[in-house]
């Protein structure tokens, strides 16, 4: 709230005081006029050539009408518009005392009403009334506000201003009364002196459109005990009564069930199926009339009417309907009562379905529904046609020979198959066109044997013709593909080359194998869409892994885990490790060493004992020099048990170290004799 308010919008209830500060103008006419003033304490303004003007206690309206009277005997007002426009408001003391949250003397702007005056104690508190708002001037209640009032009309306007010292005194609550159910407001009220049932409904909002009111149910706290009183509330209203409420009492509107018992039901092949009002006399063909007849495909043999009985279980009636469309007076057109339901059969319900299947060289493949002097070639039709692999002479149909009997008499079915063959066209004879099918016939469209497409693979990379080349045969190899594309190039790597099969890239290819002997295990047969990568001869060597280097590494090599050094002939895996790196990480696995070739093949290092690695030879450009990381030890709970150590055995070692030693001695050899022979 401000002490002042400037250029404050007032209505001409508006009380003039000290401290209000006015401009009065003159204008539009002969005469010019523009001046402020202040009221004073004493209540007056003082106007030059007039003489001071009484204007404290006066509303807005009556000051201004005063100010006209005293101008237009000083200044010539004849054809002049003559305003008094409010520029500051004064600042009042205003005593809000009862039940509010926080009674007490507030300072406030004047332009404010009685309702923003009681927002600043913080409204009433939970025994406050809103009905009852009392504002006292000099001891003297002026005026009873009621909050209601503004509920019932919004656009009602509040103009209920105040003066300095006036006091706002908040009531206890009256009569509360609470209502619940079909109203639009369901709320707790507080109902004035006089006020009862009919005012509690309007200030609720009025009753929702489905509120029961022949029976109101009201509970009451009298005489020391809890009642339920019911009242018909249309009565009321015939009468032009009201009905009186006490402090307390507990108002429920129930709404209008939802279960509706004048209805009758009708299903199935009729234009509008649903359900209908039960009128007096209504029967069978007066409901079918309201759903505006059958459906073409209405079975008329037979219908049921569904009707509940005393137990409510149903019970099913069937009835003539074609004999109740053509004779109303029927003894089948059953008078209806209520929850009854008639149910119309469609024929297609009784419609029995037979299937036919076609699979094989067809383009749609699949089940189709079997209709009267269906032909084989009809069927080709519903399939999309012969594939172009077709056999011209195996189309194949597998048949139930005794169908009718078997559906008739109850005989076991007996199957047979029967042959047909198409010309070399694909075009169908005479006797395949008028072949007639019967239900349940399987139809099988063979495949020429041997028939398939052609079978693509590309060679990439090195060689003199690279591209797509179609395979000649099933048994076509790596080495057979490759003289097809003119061989390698003088600069191609063939330890290099790689096969990616079925999405599957560095499969294993020793394409220098191969080439060698066609008929080694090397020269794999090749399959569709295989492709060959032969890749251009390189001179570096990788290395990765738990390896020191001598020099910072850039972001690129920490990223991708690699640095490329050159190339050594016959150099092992270690030595290149110790020239171009600082030596192996602490975390080093140094016995797990290996080195993985272009091509996927891997050498490994071999151990013997824990401290003798025999590593693998480097003996391929391109290939990659791997160092794993030790594995982190899992950490062993303590052992709370002390086990006392055994005492060592020198005879023991020394038998084991000559056997280790003796041991070490052959692998050496064998190993030397294996790595010069890769």
């Amino acid at each position: 709230m401000f002490d002042r308010v400037p250029n404050a919008k007032v209505n001409d209830n508006y009380i003039m005081g000290s401290g209000d500060q006015i401009v009065i103008s003159v204008y539009g006419g002969v005469s010019s006029y523009n001046e402020s003033f202040t009221v004073s304490d004493d209540g007056n303004i003082d106007v030059y050539g007039i003489g001071k003007i009484y204007v404290k206690g006066l509303t807005y309206a009556g000051a201004k009408k005063l100010l006209r009277q005293k101008y237009s005997g000083y200044i010539n007002l004849a054809g002049s518009s003559f305003d008094v426009n409010l520029i500051y408001s004064k600042a009042i003391k205003v005593n809000i005392v009862g039940e509010v949250i926080t009674p007490g003397s507030y300072n406030i702007s004047s332009i404010n009403t009685a309702y923003n005056a009681l927002t600043a104690a913080g409204g009433p508190n939970d025994i406050g009334s809103v009905r009852n708002i009392q504002i006292k001037r000099a001891g003297e209640v002026v005026k009873t506000l009621d909050v209601y009032e503004f509920l019932m009309n919004p656009g009602n306007t509040d103009d209920t201003y105040l003066m300095n010292n006036d006091y706002i005194v908040v009531t206890p609550v009256g009569k509360v009364v609470e209502i619940a159910g079909e109203v639009k407001r369901p709320f707790r009220y507080e109902l004035k002196e006089g006020e009862n049932l009919m005012e509690l409904l309007e200030y609720s909002g009025g009753l929702k459109g489905t509120a029961y009111t022949r029976t109101v149910t009201i509970k009451r706290y009298a005489e020391n005990e809890n009642q339920v009183i019911d009242i018909n509330l249309d009565s009321l209203r015939l009468q032009g009564k009201d009905y009186e409420l006490i402090d307390g009492d507990m108002i429920t509107i129930a709404k209008i069930p939802e279960v509706v018992e004048n209805v009758v039901s009708i299903t199935g092949a009729v234009r509008f199926p649903g359900t209908y009002q039960l009128s007096e006399g209504l029967r069978i063909s007066d409901l079918v009339d309201k759903a505006k007849g059958l459906n073409y495909d209405a079975y008329l043999t037979r219908a049921y009417l569904i009707r509940k009985n005393e137990k409510m279980n149903e019970v099913y009636i069937p009835f003539d309907l074609k004999e109740v469309m053509d004779d109303p007076n029927s003894v089948f057109n059953f008078e209806l009562t209520k929850f009854d339901v008639i149910e119309v059969f469609s024929k297609d319900r009784f419609r029995e379905v037979f299937n036919v299947s076609i699979e094989g060289a067809v383009k749609a493949p699949g089940q189709f529904s079997y209709y009267d002097k269906m032909t084989l070639k009809d069927l080709l039709y519903y399939a999309g046609g012969l594939r172009v692999e077709a056999a011209n002479n195996k189309i194949e149909i597998s048949r139930i020979v005794n169908f009718n009997e078997a559906k008739d008499q109850n005989e076991p079915t007996r199957v047979v198959i029967e042959s047909i063959s198409i010309g070399k066209e694909l075009e169908l004879t005479d006797e395949a066109e008028n072949f007639i099918i019967q239900p349940y016939d399987h139809v099988y469209i063979r495949t020429t044997p041997e028939f398939e497409l052609q079978k693509m693979v590309t060679v990439q990379g090195e060689v003199i013709y690279p591209g797509n080349y179609t395979l000649l045969s099933k048994t076509e190899t790596v080495a057979d593909v490759i003289e097809r594309a003119g061989g390698v190039t003088q600069y191609a790597y063939v330890e290099g080359a790689t096969i990616k099969r079925n999405n599957v890239t560095n499969t294993l290819l020793f394409l220098d194998k191969a080439m060698k002997d066609p008929e080694s295990k090397y020269n794999y047969v090749l399959r569709d869409l295989d492709v060959i990568v032969i890749p251009r001869q390189g001179d570096l060597v990788s290395l990765e892994g738990a390896i020191e280097f001598p020099f910072e590494i850039s972001e690129a090599d920490q990223e991708t885990g690699q640095v490329m050094v050159p190339y050594d002939k016959g150099r092992t895996a270690r030595f290149f490790i110790k020239k171009y790196g600082k030596n192996f990480d602490d975390d080093a696995e140094r016995g797990k060493t290996y080195v993985v070739q272009p091509n996927g093949y891997v050498k490994r290092t071999h151990n013997f004992l824990w401290f003798i690695h025999f590593y693998p030879h480097v003996k391929v450009k391109g290939s990659t020099v791997v160092v794993p990381y030790k594995e982190k030890e899992k950490e062993e709970p303590e052992q709370t048990d002390t086990v006392a150590a055994e005492p060592f055995d020198w005879n023991v070692f020394m038998a084991t170290i000559s056997a280790s030693i003796l041991s070490f001695a052959t692998i050496y050899v064998l190993i030397n004799n294996s790595n010069r022979n890769n």
